[in-house]
């Protein structure tokens, strides 16, 4: 639902939030991440045990049909099992590393995003304390007013500020189409 609104808050708006030159940086980046998170989904606990499974039966099949099993390297299960660990781990931090860069260029944008759901929210309630103020009735922020509130607050927290957090461009700017 957030996403839906902060799609709309922008769309609405007729505003750019990111430049050409930005939105390349950002899609850049997220074909980073989906590389590095492709990488972690491959080399997990299961897919080492499949393909040492697959490397012990080229071994038998080599010792079988009197192949040169010296061409063939014996790995054992836990030498698969610590070279995948390896590999998971590698795309974790690249998966944190592609964070880290992008996060200063997602904090401008949201920031950028955040004026203009705050604006619509002023906006919004100005119209709706001046309606309720002619006819006399007490003003109390409608569900709109509320939302768009949130929908900055919602954007604000999207961007975290630990040096561990490993989110992709899409996750941190859910609004753009990246």
């Amino acid at each position: 639902m957030t996403d839906a609104l902060c799609k709309a808050i922008l769309k609405e708006s007729g505003k750019k939030i990111a430049s050409s030159g930005e939105m390349d940086t950002l899609r850049d980046a997220q074909k980073q991440y989906d590389a590095a998170l492709n990488a972690l989904t491959m080399f997990n606990r299961e897919n080492a045990h499949k393909d040492w499974m697959a490397h012990k039966g080229d071994l038998v099949l080599a010792i079988k049909d009197g192949g040169n099993v010296r061409e063939l390297d014996a790995f054992t299960s836990e030498q698969f099992q610590q070279q995948y660990a390896v590999k998971s781990e590698a795309a974790r931090e690249k998966m944190r590393q592609v964070c880290q860069e992008i996060l200063p260029l997602a904090d401008k944008i949201c920031e950028r995003f955040m004026a203009i759901a705050t604006d619509n929210a002023v906006t919004a309630a100005a119209a709706e304390l001046e309606a309720h103020t002619k006819f006399g009735i007490p003003h109390k922020p409608s569900a709109l007013v509320v939302a768009f509130g949130k929908a900055a607050e919602y954007a604000r927290n999207r961007c975290p500020k630990s040096m561990y957090a490993a989110y992709s461009p899409r996750q941190l700017l859910p609004y753009l189409d990246i």
